[in-house]
This record gives structure tokens, sequence and C-alpha cells, in this order.
């Protein structure tokens, strides 16, 4: 993974910030972390890929802190750097860190996957993804994306009581 390191004033730095491959008799996985795109993907999927499943991250993104956290886009493209198989997006959706929408990531990576044929399972929080099977697919967030459009688009309402 590729992201600075350092919960302290004196400590930046000090410890690795690191991604996980996980090797089983039946499976491989890789879980990236929070991490910025870079050509560590490749060497990661040329050593230990191909892999039945990718965990990579894919919100919380901004222009001037590309080296830290991926664009969707570039999560798509380090998931095909690793040979994977089907892409579980995470790192997404949670407290706002950046100046997108909560769902764009979602919205991007989708679009970025169809065009590169690429397969995600996007499970609604808490549900149960098993590898092999058809289920994680729902575009759930969509839900909540439309009730955020609206909201923004309802006039503003100013109600007085009777001895404002």
């Amino acid at each position: 993974a590729q992201h600075f390191s350092g919960r302290g004033i004196t400590d930046r730095n000090e410890t690795l910030w690191v991604s996980w491959v996980i090797v089983t008799p039946s499976h491989r996985l890789f879980f990236s972390g929070d991490s910025g795109y870079f050509p560590g993907f490749k060497q990661v999927g040329d050593k230990y890929g191909p892999f039945d499943m990718t965990f990579i991250e894919c919100g919380a993104y901004g222009a001037a802190w590309p080296k830290v956290h991926m664009f969707p886009e570039q999560t798509v493209q380090a998931h095909l750097d690793l040979r994977g198989k089907l892409l579980h997006p995470i790192h997404w959706g949670t407290f706002n860190l950046a100046l997108h929408p909560w769902y764009e990531p979602m919205e991007r990576l989708v679009a970025a996957a169809v065009d590169s044929r690429v397969h995600i399972a996007t499970p609604v929080a808490g549900e149960t993804v098993q590898y092999g099977k058809t289920n994680g697919t729902q575009r759930w967030w969509r839900h909540a994306m439309t009730e955020h459009e609206n909201i923004k688009k309802r006039p503003a309402q100013l109600t007085l009581k009777e001895n404002d």
C-alpha cells in the first residue's frame, strides 16, 4: 500500500502502511488497506496473483492527495493489475473526508468496471458475500442517492410562529 502513516505530531512515517495477501488452499485474496494507486499493485499481481477476490479502497479521493487515496477508475485498474476476478470496493461511503458526494465513488466505479468488464460485489453493509455465487450485486446506494438529490432540489422553507 502507499499512504503516509502516523497518529501523532512527531511520528510521521515511523510505521508502515500495508496491504495483505491471503492465500488459502482454495482461494487467493488481496486487501488493499488505505492506498493511493502505484506500480506496486502490478508487482503484487505478478508475484502472488491471480486473486479470486480483491478488496480495494475506492473513496474519499481528491486531486490534492493522489498518493494516499485512489480515484474509482484507479481502483478498477489496481484490480486489473492484481489480476483479480471479483472486485469488492471498500473505504467509501464513510464519514465525509472529501468534497465529492458519498455515493459518487460507487457510481464512477460501476461505470469503470463495466467499461473494463470487471465483476464487482456491492453488498449492503453487513451482507455476506460468498465467492462463486451471484450475490452482493445490488446498486443499493442509488435509492439513498436519489433521496439526497431530491432533498437538494426542495426549496428552502421558513416557518415562523405566530409571535415571531
